[in-house]
């Protein structure tokens, strides 16, 4: 087999493989704008200020107990310990249980749950 045959049938196969895979196989080629996670933990350190006579503004710490990094584009536990999250409705209470998607900005680094 010459080099130009042999090229040939690998760019062929390259090709066939490609168009085999599914379109999420892809998905690391993009860049990401968010890093994310799946979570589970416990509210910590709940606390609550006075904002004025009539508003407070609380905040919180997630203690984790399951984390998976997203296959993608991944946020790393180390990133959530000691971030301080908003509580707008002054509702949550320390110990009680927390599930979602950790979601940090690569613009501004601000993680969030969604």
């Amino acid at each position: 087999m010459t080099t130009s045959s042999t090229t040939k049938m690998c760019l062929s196969i390259m090709a066939m493989l490609i168009m085999t895979m599914p379109f999420k196989s892809f998905a690391f080629l993009k860049e990401c704008t968010q890093n994310e996670a799946q979570f589970f933990g416990n509210v910590i350190n709940h606390e609550k200020h006075r904002i004025d006579q009539q508003q407070f503004e609380c905040t919180y710490e997630i203690s984790l107990t399951q984390f998976q990094p997203s296959g993608v584009c991944p946020l790393q536990d180390a990133d959530v310990y000691n971030v301080k999250f908003s509580d707008e409705s002054c509702s949550l209470k320390n110990g009680q249980e927390l599930s979602g998607i950790l979601v940090q900005s690569i613009k501004d680094g601000v993680i969030s749950i969604e």
